[in-house]
């Protein structure tokens, strides 16, 4: 038995378009594999409990980790491990 694989779409009535040629009287198994439309999700909604509980910002929550004066000894460590 030869495989052959090829997607194909239907028409506004619901047949199937461009299916392939084949022989006359030639036995033929389909096995026909649906694309199942994605469920749909609800948008997600917190809790009202947390409503208007959003964070707080104390100083410089987002300042570096590492002071500048030390970046070039990071760069230098970068390069070591190549």
């Amino acid at each position: 038995m030869l495989a052959e694989k090829f997607v194909t779409y239907t028409d506004s009535q619901g047949h199937l378009t461009g299916l392939p040629t084949l022989k006359p009287n030639e036995k033929v198994e389909v096995i026909l594999l649906r694309q199942e439309a994605p469920p749909v999700r609800k948008p997600r909604k917190p809790p009202a409990e947390l409503a208007w509980q959003g964070a707080q910002l104390h100083g410089d929550d987002i300042g570096p980790i590492i002071p500048e004066s030390e970046w070039d000894m990071l760069a230098d460590d970068a390069e070591d491990a190549k």
